[in-house]
């Protein structure tokens, strides 16, 4: 009776901690909850194929200035008795430009925007794999015989050993920082455009970073502060 009590509660404690984990991935906020359905990615490669082209050189097409020289030798023709001439030079395409170098903000607002792309996309892959390795966890773990508790206990040690816990909790951490670097981006962004925009939108990212470090920062220095989380952990 005794073993069969304490292998309930191991059987217990670690179906509690698990599903918590699943949980918790779950909870995570919505576009990267949803992100099979490519919401959140969909929202970012929206402005990314917009962003992308300024990296690309400029393609001008040339039709328009040779009908404009065409046009002109037209109307420039003189007509002898033995000779049509044109006073206007056949069209010159010009020396070759130099090779394309994008601005430096250019470059860093899709360089921004570009790696927090791939820190939401990771951040959903993962917390999939996550879940995998967890529902497998709790796969044939019914009962509370010895055999079944000593392979409790050693997947238990696996999952200790290989860390899942800090990947679960390190999940948010990508999340808020592909957010910021997503936010970073849209500044640079509207600071290539017009400044008083720029100032407008800033306040309320400002409003919104300083909730977020806050809340990381103040359980660090407080410590009977609730506002505990994966990030005010790693602080």
């Amino acid at each position: 009776d005794a073993w069969h009590r304490a292998a309930s509660i191991v059987n217990k404690d670690s179906q509690v901690m698990v599903e918590g984990w699943i949980t918790e991935i779950d909870a995570l906020p919505t576009f990267v909850k949803l992100l099979q359905a490519g919401l959140f990615a969909t929202a970012l490669t929206a402005v990314i194929v917009e962003s992308y082209k300024l990296l690309l050189p400029p393609t001008e097409d040339p039709t328009p200035a040779i009908l404009a020289r065409i046009s002109a030798q037209l109307g420039s023709l003189s007509v002898g008795s033995s000779f049509i001439n044109s006073t206007q030079l056949p069209y010159d395409p010009g020396p070759p430009e130099e090779p394309f170098r994008p601005s430096l903000h250019v470059v860093i607002l899709n360089s921004l925007w570009f790696i927090s792309l791939v820190l939401s996309l990771a951040t959903g892959t993962i917390g999939i794999l996550v879940k995998q390795w967890l529902r497998e966890f709790l796969f044939g773990l019914s009962g509370d015989s010895p055999s079944m508790a000593r392979r409790r206990q050693y997947r238990l040690n696996s999952l200790t050993y290989w860390r899942v816990a800090f990947i679960v909790s390190a999940l948010p951490v990508l999340l808020h920082l592909a957010f910021v670097l997503f936010l970073a981006g849209l500044l640079v962004f509207l600071h290539s455009i017009d400044l008083t925009v720029t100032g407008i939108v800033a306040v309320p990212i400002a409003a919104v970073l300083i909730l977020m470090y806050s809340t990381a920062i103040i359980p660090s220095v407080f410590s009977d502060c609730c506002l505990y989380s994966p990030q005010a952990h790693a602080i």
